[in-house]
């Protein structure tokens, strides 16, 4: 019983807890910053590459939406099912007669 209530704990913990605003602002400084590297060093050299002006940017894109869908668990494309903790509270329910 005791570990129960631990796990529902830790889940409850897990569900509230969401990635710092500072981080967030470091993840975007730093991906503004290597897309403006990306695009200087192709300015210098005079070469436009379709990976610095549309793989780069899409995958920065992503990498940033995966980590927001993932820091919300309840909601977005990527969620936690609750179907195993509603078939526990079925089977532990009395049964009427």
């Amino acid at each position: 019983m005791n570990e129960t209530i631990d796990l529902d704990a830790s889940r409850l913990a897990a569900g509230r807890n969401h990635v710092p605003g500072a981080v967030w602002l470091l993840m975007l400084v730093v991906s503004g910053s290597s897309a403006w590297a990306s695009g200087y060093g192709s300015g210098v050299n005079g070469l436009r590459s379709v990976f610095n002006q549309l793989v780069f940017p899409i995958l920065i894109g992503i990498v940033i939406t995966l980590i927001a869908d993932i820091d919300r668990p309840t909601k977005g494309v990527v969620g936690i099912s609750q179907v195993p903790l509603e078939e526990l509270l079925e089977s532990i329910k009395p049964h009427q007669l």
